[in-house]
């Protein structure tokens, strides 16, 4: 018994002395009115050397994701800042609106405005970069004059 614990211990100190060199995930954040919002992570596959971080979307829409999200209050006609850690290559946004009805969002300089029409709109946000590292944030808005 004593020779069984005493090797798990050993075993528990070397895997927590292990360097930990891969990089996390990115995480996404949103800027509007002086203030950072941190997006969902939706599903995501980090390749960081030989390492690759997996974290599918399974099951899950990305109505279930924006549940996880507090939705944020905003005017219309606003404008967001995207912030995404290690400065993703692409960026591409998809905006659904109460109905499901899906509509492609120009991103320039890592912003997006926001429609003038009042309502419920959820985003999907896309980050990919040249290693083949994908990541897709999801965050909610209501948007009101």
């Amino acid at each position: 018994m004593k020779r069984s614990l005493i090797a798990l211990l050993i075993v528990l100190l070397l895997a927590a002395c292990q360097p930990n060199d891969v990089k996390k995930v990115p995480i996404g954040e949103i800027h509007v009115d002086n203030q950072n919002y941190q997006m969902v992570d939706a599903g995501h596959e980090w390749i960081d050397g030989n390492v690759t971080i997996r974290a599918p979307r399974i099951g899950k829409s990305i109505y279930g994701y924006a549940s996880q999200f507090e939705t944020l209050s905003v005017p219309s006609n606003n404008e967001l800042l995207l912030k995404i850690k290690e400065s993703p290559d692409t960026i591409a946004v998809q905006q659904y609106n109460k109905d499901g009805e899906m509509e492609i969002v120009n991103v320039i300089d890592n912003k997006i405005l926001l429609p003038s029409v009042e309502g419920y709109y959820l985003y999907e946000v896309v980050a990919q970069w040249e290693n083949g590292s994908m990541v897709t944030f999801v965050f909610d808005v209501e948007l009101s004059n």
